[in-house]
């Protein structure tokens, strides 16, 4: 994975780069301080400059810009502080003003998870099996974002490559064990009853199971089960916004809220737009057709949630909060359908392994009875064939010595 760090690495810092303006409508002393932190970063300073610009984010809530969310995050993930960069860095996704942005915000989340799989191989290497998965993802969406940027589908390849080690590697220790569980069956099948040593006994109902843990799936059918649950209470919130509204409360005090309802909407949006880019990648790279089906139909509820959301965040800004609640609801709906087929998807991925698995044993022990059966037939052969050649030796011998004396020749 070292080699992978490096140039996921490298790429992070041409990212990086984007730290310099800052936007217009930032006020001077603002504008002091980001150009301070940025001008930190540059000497390699990240903590200092993280530090300020979160103090920033605090004073501005809400209301702080893609970029500015974007640039915390990046000096965040210089100082190796994972954790935190990640929030900010999901933030500037789902806000970017633009997809130079988005693009850059997307592939320094990859980055963090790479990172992140980096030190998951010390854990063992499911954990980082999800991270690397989450980093493709995320690499993915960057290069569909900024199509002229060549890191992205360079680092796609290069996270695809650790993918694919990880599941070798995986496989071939499963086999070793079930080849040493085979070689344990064969000794106590040979072994004499007097040969038996305490422990070697053992449940017949526990001997047939399998000690290799389940490997866990994809998480975008849980991303999306979140999400679905975020669109919910979106929709909660917008019945409360039109309850408050029936009993009177005026149209102005409630603009402030309809207001940030309505951006919260769009960030929900965003989000779907980025699981229907991974849905998309997933049915294009699937091989077995049940799976491609169910990822075509989840990226069709998605398509069905994107619209639903879409007008419910203008809903929102004209300030009908009613419809507003109907059309999330919708859009909730939509995504838990989506959530359920990409769970489906996943379960016919695992369908499909499993059955080349079991094929694959099944053609190795057809290979090993074969080998084993080999010297016996042999040998029983040899037998057989040297017992009739002694056969009809003696046949003939007995013939000979029957057969009556020649008659001599008259003369």
């Amino acid at each position: 994975m070292a080699g992978i760090g490096r140039q996921l690495a490298g790429a992070m810092v041409v990212a990086g780069a984007m730290l310099g303006t800052p936007m217009a409508v930032r006020a001077d002393d603002l504008h002091d301080r980001v150009a301070r932190a940025n001008a930190l970063m540059a000497d390699g300073k990240a903590d200092d400059a993280a530090a300020i610009y979160t103090r920033d984010l605090a004073a501005l809530g809400e209301g702080a810009p893609a970029r500015l969310w974007y640039d915390a995050g990046c000096a965040l993930l210089a100082g190796k502080d994972f954790e935190q960069a990640e929030a900010p860095l999901k933030v500037a996704l789902s806000r970017a003003e633009d997809e130079h942005l988005r693009a850059a915000s997307a592939f320094n989340l990859g980055v963090l998870e790479a990172r992140r799989a980096e030190a998951g191989t010390k854990d063992g290497s499911e954990s980082s099996l999800r991270s690397l998965r989450r980093a493709e993802r995320y690499f993915r969406t960057a290069a569909a974002s900024d199509p002229t940027d060549a890191g992205a589908p360079k680092n796609v390849d290069l996270v695809q490559r650790r993918i694919a080690a990880i599941e070798e590697q995986r496989r071939q220790e499963q086999q070793q064990k079930q080849d040493e569980r085979k070689q344990q069956g064969k000794e106590n099948k040979d072994a004499k009853p007097n040969d038996s040593r305490p422990g070697d006994h053992k449940n017949p109902e526990q001997s047939g199971k399998s000690e290799e843990p389940k490997q866990q799936g994809d998480s975008l059918s849980d991303q999306l089960n979140d999400l679905a649950g975020k669109q919910e209470k979106a929709g909660e919130d917008s019945k409360n916004m039109s309850d408050r509204s029936d009993k009177g409360e005026s149209k102005d005090a409630l603009a402030k809220e309809q207001a940030k309802a309505a951006q919260n909407q769009k960030d929900l949006r965003d989000q779907t737009q980025t699981a229907k880019q991974e849905a998309e990648s997933q049915a294009k790279a699937a091989q077995d057709p049940n799976q491609r089906e169910a990822m075509d139909k989840a990226k069709e509820s998605l398509d069905k949630a994107g619209d639903a959301q879409k007008k419910a965040e203008e809903k929102l800004k004209e300030g009908d909060t009613k419809s507003a609640e109907q059309l999330q609801k919708d859009a909730a709906k939509s995504l838990q359908d989506a959530a359920q087929q990409a769970k489906a998807a996943q379960e016919a991925k695992q369908k499909q392994e499993q059955a080349q698995q079991a094929q694959q044993q099944e053609q190795a022990g057809q290979k090993d009875s074969a080998k084993e059966a080999q010297p016996f037939d042999a040998t029983a052969a040899q037998i057989l064939d040297q017992e009739r050649k002694i056969k009809q030796q003696v046949q003939r011998i007995q013939r000979q010595r029957s057969r009556p004396a020649p008659v001599a020749k008259d003369w």
